[in-house]
């Protein structure tokens, strides 16, 4: 895993993680995507990126499963962000998500 994406999901800590129902991370050279669990949005994909200015660009997407996209279905994106700063990325999740990554 690339230092970028182990960064990212420090950042977004374990239980954080946990809480959204975090499964099938992937690496990205400059950041990491992965899946999450039900949500009143139907989001079920969230992709985190650096860009040059140091800072985060986030993408939530609903993405078909596997045999609809061989059937053509494609991924949509819900929203997106950019220049997000690390501290803001757990609050932008949930505000989008509608789900929460910490119990306090």
């Amino acid at each position: 895993m690339s230092d970028v994406a182990q960064n990212i999901l420090e950042q977004l800590s374990g239980r954080g993680l946990f809480m959204l129902g975090c499964k099938e991370a992937t690496a990205h050279k400059d950041g990491v995507s992965f899946k999450i669990g039900k949500n009143h949005r139907a989001i079920n994909h969230i992709k985190v990126m650096l860009n040059g200015r140091d800072l985060y660009d986030v993408t939530f997407s609903r993405v078909p499963s596997r045999r609809r996209l061989e059937r053509g279905a494609e991924a949509t994106v819900v929203e997106e962000f950019e220049d997000v700063f690390c501290g803001s990325l757990k609050e932008v999740i949930e505000r989008v998500t509608g789900m929460y990554m910490s119990l306090t």
